[in-house]
């Protein structure tokens, strides 16, 4: 009799498990799939221009990969950033830190990413990770557009096909404004006496 009712506990504490699953999945209205986000919403060529290399120097925001848009539960958002001084890049995955070369042809808009190392820490949740890595290694083109809130890059395949995105946002007034020889001579002198 005893082990009728535990058993019968077991499936109740199950179902109520399951159920609560089941609900807050549906009502996070969310699917996983590609979703407009503010940038990718709002970006309308601002110039019919070609991309210039110092457009790419810099932090990119990883926006999406495939059809999803990268969500991570950390702090720090996964990125690749551009050193166009030494044709390397530089990264972090969601887990991991990434690093390499790139091969960028802006006439012919084809950008690949060459040589790429990563640190090896255990991660909880490496799905995201892996999805990056698998992703840059099929990159062979971009798109780049200049939009009203950043910058955004569509890396894609041999074939043409969307293989992941990225986003700059745009340099605030602040950091295009102040040098840096600028904010060292703006500090107070110390008034440190001699002895």
């Amino acid at each position: 009799m005893q082990i009728t009712t535990i058993m019968k506990k077991l499936s109740l504490m199950f179902a109520l498990a399951l159920i609560t699953v089941l609900i807050g999945t549906a009502c996070s209205g969310k699917s996983g799939k590609k979703e407009d986000n503010e940038t990718r919403a709002t970006c309308t060529t601002v110039k019919e221009e070609k991309m210039k290399i110092s457009d790419l120097d810099g932090q990119w925001f990883i926006a999406t990969v495939g059809n999803e848009m990268v969500k991570t539960t950390g702090d720090e958002k996964p990125f690749l950033g551009f050193n166009i001084q030494d044709s390397r890049i530089f990264g972090y995955t969601g887990c991991n830190r990434v690093m390499g070369g790139y091969a960028l042809d802006i006439d012919k808009s084809t950008l690949s990413f060459e040589n790429l190392g990563s640190t090896k820490m255990m991660c909880p949740d490496d799905a995201v990770e892996l999805k990056i890595l698998a992703a840059m290694a099929q990159v062979k083109h971009f798109l780049y557009r200049k939009c009203e809130k950043g910058e955004l890059m569509i890396l894609s395949d041999e074939s043409g096909k969307e293989v992941m995105s990225l986003e700059k946002e745009p340099k605030s007034k602040t950091e295009t404004e102040i040098k840096p020889d600028s904010a060292s001579s703006d500090m107070p002198k110390s008034d440190k006496k001699s002895k």
